[in-house]
């Protein structure tokens, strides 16, 4: 291991850094053919038939990935997660198989070169076959694997990839979560897929519980002025003889200049893999924190006889996690940092958990810009490359955990893949501050597998009865991950409406009573339920699916404990964060006694805001002045306000200045339908889903609280629905086993282009009301590499 403090900035290195890239990677989402076999008494011996080359698929669906068969789309039960949650409700969707075909043949750049196929993530378990011949298994629905093709493909002709995937929940192998029921996840390839070429000299795969590949990077802050950074990274020789190796190692900041570089020799045998060990010392490094996400890339560029064999690129940033454990504090880079934010499925209605990066982005960056979060805990299960990668560029501290939930006999040797993979795939991430082992389990993995994987992380595990071993070094008591637990659905406004006040978090409440909790604690000097919390993390951000059963909630098997609806339409808890923790200045008023029906009566008007006083109009009369402060947590009420027929507006100012307003009209009857389209353009492939929102309006446009019309949705051109063509609202069920999730306007469905271009135009109309039209062009694509590693 060397320290080095070289920096390069010669034409020659400039060369180098612009050479093409000896490494291929192909995204590969596109062209699946998909089928479900239903499980049979006897299981089948050998090649199943859809493996086989000459197996006729002619009759298969044509599917993008990402990609899940437990929606609506395949099962056609009308919910929007699905209506069976387990197994014991209905084995159909469970016990049986699904089956992936891909035709390809190889680019010739491809050709005689050595080919892997990666997955980001498949649910549950998957054997591959490539060919007619099976090449490999993968068990476990959250780490990122790969199968190598080189030995199968015919480069010349057509190839043929089957992968065949089953998600039963007690599935032989016991692979975590079986069926803890805590969330709902979804059979199928439901994350990226990816082609790659390369060199027999190559950088190995990150992330595989088989071996170590790409690289390592760790940092040290040595002083105010100079930060270390180690880099080690592996590199493998599947030539026939010995080869003289140099790997060249450059570290690039953000602006793409870089700022240290150097080269070292190796001899490598034939099948064998070396490390290459590096330290480098940065001059005025920019460290990551959440206030400053500042990133770095390592650029390792690998030579053999005289040319370029790879070259592979790693994301990471320059900071260090101390925790304080009497404080019960982190510190970054040596300067406190409150922990703030939410816990978050990977779940959007209809989708499932095989959503499109846009819906990650969309969460992630209303967590940050809009609420002004340090933190994210990405489910109970490890999210995918992109969540990470996200996290990395906002600023988003973040823990890395395995699916270990609740007490079932899970494998230990499927605990030992997960946690490896894993950490072998988050260790460099800047954001990851924590493996977590498990969740209320008494079979949680071994803490010393992440630890001997990366020791300078920390190592937590919520609620194990000791089952995650000595390593463990934060504990549920000075790090809380699952904070204010209560229901409450978005729609159920208040008391005239909804009079559901309960004392259970677990029972289902109107939206102004969990508002009311978030300002109080349970009990006299508990902070359970308080918003005004240090290392606050919410449970939970949106709404989701789950084999859970809440009282009073309108749907079965649906947790609705999020800030926003499934649908991501906030909850009033959510504008109260905001009070809390948002930076820019804002004022939000409950609207839902600002309606026609209230007219003439007296009703009390919270006000939510993070100015220092805030002024209420009715018609342009001042209704008086109150001052939002920590007291009172930035809440404050004006009691016994007259309703009238007129806007009711209010003002925020700091220093007297107005710096921020809510304005909500006295809305008229309801006209007509709106519609917003999440894109103006998309890929015409299958995979290129988008969000249409609709929402009822009066004649001249303002949103009606409490419309709750049946919609029906129709798409023309190449374009298909993902979600049902009628929605009606389920503001009267309580626990329905069916439904849509639609409480109250606004409310969005999802449209999948079916792989023509050409204009989509989808329509929304309720009886009584002027229809709605958008229109969306679907474009061919370029053909697309990898975003995420």
């Amino acid at each position: 291991m060397r320290t080095l403090r070289i920096l390069l900035c010669v034409p020659a290195l400039v060369l180098w850094m612009t050479s093409a890239a000896q490494r291929q990677v192909e995204d590969a989402n596109d062209d699946w053919l998909f089928s479900y076999k239903e499980a049979t008494a006897k299981p089948v011996k050998g090649i199943p038939p859809q493996a086989q080359v000459g197996y006729d698929d002619a009759g298969w669906k044509s599917v993008s990935v990402p990609h899940t068969w437990q929606t609506y789309e395949t099962t056609g039960e009308l919910h929007p997660f699905i209506a069976s949650p387990h197994a014991k409700d209905n084995p159909y969707w469970w016990d049986g198989k699904g089956f992936y075909r891909k035709h390809f043949t190889l680019r010739p750049g491809m050709r005689g070169r050595k080919l892997f196929i990666e997955f980001d993530g498949v649910m549950k378990n998957c054997l591959a076959y490539m060919n007619g011949k099976l090449i490999g298994e993968h068990l476990g629905g959250y780490g990122c694997f790969y199968f190598e093709l080189t030995d199968y493909v015919d480069c010349d002709g057509d190839n043929l990839f089957v992968l065949e995937v089953s998600n039963r929940q007690t599935d032989p192998q016991r692979v975590p979560p079986m069926d803890a029921g805590c969330w709902n996840f979804y059979g199928g390839i439901y994350r990226n897929v990816r082609l790659v070429a390369t060199d027999d000299v190559f950088i190995p795969f990150q992330g595989s519980y088989k071996h170590e590949g790409g690289t390592h990077v760790t940092t040290e802050n040595l002083s105010d002025s100079v930060s270390r950074v180690r880099v080690r990274t592996w590199v493998r020789n599947e030539r026939a003889e010995r080869q003289a190796v140099e790997l060249t190692t450059a570290i690039v900041d953000g602006d793409g200049r870089v700022v240290a570089a150097a080269s070292a020799p190796q001899e490598i045998r034939p099948q064998e893999t070396a490390l290459y060990d590096e330290e480098f010392e940065i001059a005025g490094p920019k460290r990551w924190s959440p206030a400053s996400p500042d990133l770095y890339k390592v650029v390792s560029t690998v030579t053999a006889g005289g040319r370029t064999c790879d070259r592979y690129e790693t994301v990471f940033g320059i900071r260090t996690f101390t925790w304080n454990h009497d404080e019960r504090r982190l510190y970054v880079n040596g300067q406190p940092v409150n922990i703030q934010g939410f816990n978050r499925h990977q779940e959007y209605p209809w989708l499932g958990d095989a959503i499109p990066y846009f819906i990650h982005r969309m969460d992630l960056l209303d967590m940050k810009r809009n609420l002004n979060c340090t933190a994210l805990r990405p489910g109970q299960y490890c999210s995918g490359p992109e969540v990470f990668a996200l996290a990395d560029s906002l600023g988003l501290i973040t823990f890395a955990e395995l699916p270990n939930v609740k007490n079932r006999p899970f494998s230990p040797e499927a605990q030992w893949m997960q946690t490896v993979e894993m950490v072998r795939r988050l260790r460099n991430s800047p954001s990851v501050l924590l493996f977590d082992m498990g969740d209320e389990t008494d079979r949680a993995a071994d803490s010393r597998w992440a630890y001997m994987e990366s020791p300078g992380h920390f190592i937590t595990c919520r609620h194990c009865e000791g089952s995650g071993g000595r390593f463990v070094d934060i504990t549920p008591r000075e790090l809380r991950m699952s904070k204010m637990l209560r229901c409450a659905v978005r729609g159920w406004y208040g008391d005239d409406e909804k009079p559901l006040r309960p004392d259970n978090q677990q029972w289902t409440s109107n939206d102004e009573f969990r508002h009311q909790i978030a300002l109080r604690g349970k009990k006299p000097g508990s902070d359970e339920d308080r918003i005004d919390q240090p290392n606050l993390m919410v449970w939970l951000y949106e709404d989701h699916g789950c084999d859970r059963e809440y009282r009073n909630a309108p749907l079965l098997h649906y947790n609705p404990k999020g800030w926003v609806d499934s649908y991501r339409v906030p909850k009033y808890a959510y504008y109260l964060w905001q009070a809390n923790y948002a930076e820019k200045p804002m004022v939000f008023v409950m609207p839902h006694y600002w309606r026609r029906q209230y007219i003439g009566q007296r009703r009390p008007l919270v006000v939510d805001s993070n100015c220092e006083e805030v002024e209420l109009f009715v018609g342009g009369k001042s209704c008086g002045v109150l001052r939002p402060s920590a007291e009172n947590r930035r809440s404050v009420t004006f009691g016994d306000v007259g309703v009238r027929n007129a806007p009711l507006r209010v003002v925020g100012r700091n220093g007297g200045v107005q710096v921020a307003e809510c304005v909500v009209p006295m809305a008229g009857p309801a006209e007509r339908l709106t519609l917003i389209s999440s894109h103006a353009t998309v890929d015409a492939a299958p995979g290129g889903v988008f969000i249409v929102t609709a929402d009822i309006a009066d004649k001249a446009g303002n949103h009606i609280y409490g419309a709750r019309n049946t919609v029906r949705w129709e798409v023309e051109g190449p374009a298909t629905l993902v979600g049902p063509a009628e929605y009606v609202s389920q503001f009267g069920d309580e626990a329905a086993r069916i439904g849509s999730l639609y409480i109250d306007m606004p409310v969005s469905n999802v449209v999948r282009p079916t792989g023509e271009p050409g204009e989509i135009r989808v329509r929304v109309s309720a009886d009584g009301l002027a229809s709605a039209e958008t229109v969306v062009r679907a474009v061919p694509c370029k053909t697309k590499k990898s975003i995420t590693r």
